[in-house]
């Protein structure tokens, strides 16, 4: 892409030395000539303005006020001691400028512009930071957040001096996650904000829980979503997943015993010790009828498999996306061939937050080796 453009610059050896000018409403600025006898000996200079309604001038001294917004041109009539009079005009400009806003807020680490209203094509605006650790601007109205706080932005446009309080944030979640059953609520807590920060939360797919507003998030149905959280123009997701009591109360317990217990298939069912599929059965609290085995001995993985398939607990018989399991559910891992019920030979528990009830935790992927996932509790 190649464009050229030319303009024609006149310079002008005599006349008022401001051609353009830009002052702002109820301002004033002086103006003054230049080799305005042209040679001759000045003997008396009048001062005009086309349009009083815009901007007056004192006649004597050249002193202009600006009246409302609007342009005009300003006269100087100069009589010379040689019989000549010269008339020397001034394009004149008078703004009313403000901020758009009386604060801004950026994010750290973070540049925006601040922008005004009321200027004109003539205006000149300098810029100056009251604390250059917290906030920058540069000549052109651009700032940037270098450290959180606040700091107050000047401008001075035309003579009249403007200031724009600059908030510095970095938001972020206290906690990224809440596991809820039906009908309980959580807070979405926002850390790095200021007084002035709008912070807005809406539900990305609705299942399972709802923003009611404010940050509060009240659980419905079963299964998971996110909250989008944004915050002074950063995004943040909270993760809600949604389960029976019971089965949030089974993960809570299975999680004690894995942190204060050994892993031993010889103990499995003695106090300090637990195998995968005792750990599970105590979770739930030796619930036999739910799991199978008897109230004082766990059933194997493989056999807690079969009787999750004659209740009909089983929702899966594949891996699925860690979107669809809920705390509490069953992860059975198989195919091996040992002469077991589907080759199973481990059961692991969903935690929540994408981690599997493991020591320590493990993250949740859907392997080909897991042959059914079931949920005791619906």
């Amino acid at each position: 892409l190649y464009w050229r453009d030319t303009c024609e610059i006149k310079v002008c050896d005599a006349g008022i030395t401001d051609q353009d000018l830009a002052i702002a409403k109820n301002t004033s600025h002086r103006l003054k000539l230049k080799n305005a006898g042209r040679g001759s000996s000045v003997t008396s200079v009048k001062w005009s303005s086309e349009n009083k309604k815009i901007a007056t001038v004192n006649a004597k001294n050249g002193l202009v006020k600006g009246k409302k917004a609007g342009s005009t041109h300003i006269r100087a009539t100069v009589k010379c001691k040689n019989g000549k009079t010269y008339t020397y005009r001034s394009s004149l400009k008078v703004s009313d400028p403000k901020f758009k806003s009386g604060y801004k807020i950026i994010g750290l680490n973070e540049q925006a512009k601040l922008t005004l209203k009321g200027t004109s094509s003539y205006s000149i605006t300098k810029w100056k930071t009251a604390n250059k650790s917290v906030v920058t601007v540069t000549d052109s109205g651009e700032i940037y957040g270098v450290q959180t706080g606040s700091a107050k932005i000047t401008a001075t446009v035309d003579g009249r001096k403007l200031s724009c309080k600059v908030y510095v944030t970095n938001p972020s979640l206290v906690s990224d996650y809440a596991c809820l059953w039906p009908g309980a609520t959580a807070q979405i807590q926002v850390n790095g904000v200021c007084e002035k920060s709008k912070v807005s939360y809406w539900s990305e797919n609705g299942g399972g829980a709802w923003e009611t507003g404010g940050g509060t998030v009240v659980a419905a149905a079963g299964g998971s979503t996110n909250i989008i959280v944004t915050a002074d123009g950063r995004e943040m997701k909270f993760k809600v997943e949604v389960a029976s009591k019971d089965a949030i109360s089974a993960c809570g317990a299975g999680y004690q015993i894995i942190t204060t217990s050994q892993y031993s298939q010889t103990y499995r069912m003695t106090p300090g010790y637990y195998d995968c599929s005792s750990l599970v059965f105590r979770a739930y609290g030796c619930n036999a009828a739910l799991l199978g085995g008897s109230a004082s001995w766990a059933p194997t993985a493989a056999d807690m498999a079969a009787h999750m398939v004659q209740t009909g607990k089983v929702i899966a018989n594949q891996a699925v996306d860690v979107s669809q399991l809920r705390p509490g559910d069953l992860i059975f891992y198989g195919g091996r061939n040992n002469g077991r019920y589907l080759g199973i030979y481990h059961v692991s528990m969903y935690y929540g937050h994408g981690d599997r009830l493991e020591n320590p935790l493990y993250s949740y992927w859907p392997r080909d080796n897991i042959v059914m996932i079931a949920r005791p509790i619906p």
